[in-house]
């Protein structure tokens, strides 16, 4: 694109965010803001298009709220998926020609450290949280386009991948960048399962569901997997609910599971209106029978129903500190910039949902997963809800 095509695109974002966004300046100030954009403007002559993209997504990154992000869809991706554990950064899937990387854990990226890789990349990524970040970051790894931008490669063809494998060998292989045709490059942010998926942990199951439930007599225990926060329409949430309620009553259940921990969001009132029958399950919500499961992934809606569950319910909140902030900006409208091929999405309100403003809204028992876990097909935090006989609920 020509510096005038350029300096139109940053305007109209300026212009765009200043009219509609909610609180542009409720973390970054006016000046600071305002400095930013004419340093923008002063360099882009200077900048080639994949350097140009990444400032105007460090721009909008500057302005600390994770629902606003300039979104750049690559044409070509590396063909791996990397996944940020408890004991590190590993390659968790990969394209057939680079499948001695699976399981490696990442020491580097064109000799860059992991640190210093987090440093760089984080500048693109919109969070207000280390989980959120977490959550994110293998994902821009996996960008050409980015790491080529923010100067982390040579070209945005090929990196250089520092790994060392289980038997502790150090080697560096180059990858090269394949067409991205799925179009589906932020995809997969939870791990895949090490097996077939019916051997995998529940955690793992059923990816392509909104939600769905099972019934565990071993452990007495129904498990309640909401991954979408969505209406079915062929599956209405009240039916569900209803069958999931009588799974309960009738086979005499002692523990009732539900996991949030993969829900990235959509509608928070797709649930909000059921939980309070969660509330008046007679023998399930009370003290070390009622649990909900949360992680990074829990964003947004699913964030709000969390809440939810811990303002109405007595239930337990084991997992990761949420990627979502309690006391937020949401609700969001997407649209592209004219004459690129970069998308906006912003907020359009905020939601205050917590007395306390914090980052992250953090479990009573934080469970983490290590690599280790994940390729030996635990769920760690399943574990510790089926060992607990003795919680001790401060809150109540």
């Amino acid at each position: 694109m020509t510096r005038s095509q350029w300096d139109g695109v940053l305007d109209w974002l300026v212009q765009h965010l200043a009219s509609h966004h909610p609180n542009l300046h409720h973390s970054i100030s006016r000046e600071a803001w305002d400095g930013k954009v004419e340093d923008l403007q002063s360099r882009l002559p200077s900048l080639n298009d994949h350097r140009a993209q990444t400032e105007l997504m460090s721009l909008v990154a500057s302005i600390g709220d994770a629902h606003t992000i300039l979104h750049w869809e690559p044409s070509e991706v590396y063909p791996l998926r990397f996944y940020w554990f408890s004991d590190g950064l590993f390659v968790i899937k990969a394209q057939d020609k680079y499948g001695h990387l699976l399981n490696s854990r990442v020491l580097a990226i064109n000799a860059l450290s992991m640190d210093q890789l987090v440093d760089a990349v984080k500048k693109v990524i919109p969070h207000e949280n280390e989980s959120r970040l977490r959550g994110e970051f293998p994902h821009y790894l996996i960008h050409p386009g980015i790491l080529y931008g923010l100067g982390i490669t040579h070209t945005p063809q090929e990196m250089q991948l520092t790994c060392v494998t289980g038997d502790g060998l150090v080697q560096t292989w180059r990858v090269q960048a394949e067409p991205n045709l799925k179009r589906d490059w932020r995809d997969a942010q939870e791990p895949m399962p090490p097996q077939k998926e019916t051997n995998a942990p529940l955690y793992l199951r059923g990816k392509e569901q909104y939600y769905w439930f099972t019934h565990l007599p071993n452990h007495e225990t129904v498990y309640f997997r909401y991954h979408r926060c969505g209406e079915h329409p062929a599956y209405p949430m009240a039916a569900f609910l209803d069958q999931l309620f009588q799974s309960v009553r009738e086979n005499g259940t002692k523990r009732l599971v539900v996991d949030l921990r993969q829900n990235r969001g959509g509608s928070s009132r797709v649930l909000a209106p059921f939980i309070p029958r969660f509330a008046a399950l007679d023998g399930i919500n009370q003290q070390g029978r009622l649990y909900v499961l949360v992680g990074r992934e829990t964003f947004s809606s699913a964030l709000m129903n969390a809440l939810q569950f811990r303002k109405y319910t007595k239930a337990v909140f084991v997992g990761e500190p949420t990627g979502g902030k309690p006391n937020s900006f949401g609700e969001t409208v997407t649209m592209e910039l004219p004459g690129t091929d970069l998308a906006l999405t912003h907020s359009t309100k905020y939601f205050r949902q917590s007395e306390v403003d914090s980052d992250s809204f953090v479990p009573d028992f934080v469970v983490e997963l290590s690599h280790g876990d994940y390729a030996a097909g635990v769920d760690p935090v399943w574990d510790y809800v089926l060992s607990d006989s003795r919680r001790i609920q401060w809150r109540f």
